[in-house]
């Protein structure tokens, strides 16, 4: 049988385990969602990064800028918060993946991030030769406008022909119509700008040839010098154009390139952020389940406890009429009197009607003592007598005897019982005085 004391132990041990294990694992849950809203938002600002640094290279394409400094600041804190994504940062609140599935994301998306960078890297040196190859043009185009002009003008001083002066004169005009359709071709990529860039090109040099082959020319020293200095340059500016159109084609290459990098990357991170808050989710649910079924469990200990507490209020209730009842054999209907001070609980009475009767049960059992005294002494002066009568014959005398053996006998072993019973009660008594205490 299992005794009250333990049960009410039993219950006091499973509620505090209930909410120790409640709070605990409550505290760690919510711990581990502020981590998880710090990875979100880590995991989140990487998505604007992406973007940003897409922006910056569009934006430094179309003001022809070599400032990338905005573009380097943003990956490397990219690059960083990527690496604190997949191997952790205790100082920032990051930790390691929470599972395979982002491991393996974050780790698909570095390796397109190496191959995002080196498309980055190769616009930023595309982009300086670009604005190497514009300075060298313009600055190529200026001089060749510049020789054009001095050509007409030592032809009209020389006093030739107007053919040669309106054939050197349509050269000069060529220089600004290859610089037009160069520049419009690079703003607005027109095929129809590509294509008379091209014609003028080819018109200036079939022009520039031309003029070296008239005799009239080649005696003229002076002009001679500049037309040979004009055709020396143009071979450079040809060069030159034919590669700033390929960088320009390269770039736009690279550009588009880093646009359809940047989606992929893109949405390779929104899958890693949906995971992360799905982890996160999923830890918010388990801990409300949790709650639920220990609460639950916490409200079934809690109305066993009820029913314990009922129980034993039950049989406290008994154990305090059972000792008035064992009061009343020595003393009944006797009051219970208390001083002003003592208490008049329960307790109290059961323990002042215990003690009641271990009071009257000393004094019965000090009357006892006194009777048996007195049966030992008469049983001896009963002896001495029937030693004394001679005529009482012998079988009266051992039945005399056995008798009074027999009394002897009785009284002892009442004289016993009653002293354990007083020692049982007084121990009791004993007991309900330090609980009421």
């Amino acid at each position: 049988m299992v005794k009250i004391t333990s049960k009410i132990k039993f219950m006091i041990s499973v509620l505090s385990v209930i909410i120790i294990t409640i709070g605990g694992v409550t505290v760690f849950l919510n711990y581990k969602t502020q981590k998880d809203s710090n990875l979100i938002n880590v995991a989140g600002k990487e998505r604007m990064l992406t973007q940003k640094i897409t922006k910056d290279i569009f934006l430094n394409n179309s003001q022809n800028s070599i400032d990338f400094s905005s573009i380097k600041s943003a990956q490397k804190e990219f690059e960083t918060s990527l690496n604190d994504l997949i191997k952790g940062n205790k100082e920032k609140g990051i930790y390691p993946p929470p599972n395979d599935t982002i491991y393996n994301s974050l780790v698909a998306i570095q390796k397109s991030w190496f191959d995002f960078v080196n498309d980055i890297e190769s616009y930023q040196i595309n982009k300086l030769l670009y604005i190497q190859l514009k300075d060298s043009l313009i600055s190529k185009n200026e001089i060749l406008l510049d020789k054009s002009d001095m050509i007409v003008k030592l032809m009209v001083q020389s006093n030739l022909d107007g053919h040669y002066i309106d054939r050197s004169g349509e050269q000069r005009m060529l220089t600004q119509k290859m610089a037009f359709h160069l520049s419009s071709f690079v703003l607005s990529k027109s095929s129809s700008d590509f294509k008379k860039f091209y014609e003028a090109l080819d018109s200036f040099e079939k022009g520039l040839n031309e003029l070296t082959k008239y005799n009239i020319i080649k005696k003229n020293l002076e002009l001679n010098k500049n037309i040979e200095e004009v055709l020396s340059l143009f071979v450079q500016y040809k060069k030159d154009s034919y590669s700033f159109i390929d960088n320009q084609m390269v770039i736009d290459k690279v550009l588009d390139t880093i646009a359809t990098k940047n989606v992929m990357i893109l949405n390779n991170i929104d899958e890693v952020v949906t995971a992360y808050t799905n982890d996160s989710k999923q830890k918010r649910e388990f801990l409300q389940i949790f709650q639920y079924i220990a609460i639950s469990i916490a409200i079934i200990f809690i109305i066993y406890s009820f029913a314990l507490v009922l129980n034993i209020k039950k049989l406290f209730e008994r154990f305090v009429a059972h000792s008035k009842d064992i009061s009343n054999i020595t003393t009944p209907n006797q009051p219970v009197m208390f001083a002003e001070d003592e208490p008049t609980d329960e307790l109290s009475i059961a323990v002042k009607h215990i003690d009641s009767f271990a009071k009257d049960i000393n004094k019965i059992l000090a009357e006892a003592n006194k009777a048996i005294n007195e049966s030992k002494s008469a049983i001896e002066k009963l002896a001495n007598v029937a030693q004394s009568e001679t005529h009482v014959e012998g079988i009266e005398e051992a039945k005399l005897k056995k008798a009074l053996d027999t009394s002897e006998d009785i009284a002892i072993q009442s004289l016993e019982d009653l002293a354990n019973t007083a020692k049982m009660l007084e121990k009791l008594q004993n007991n309900f005085n330090n609980l009421h205490k």
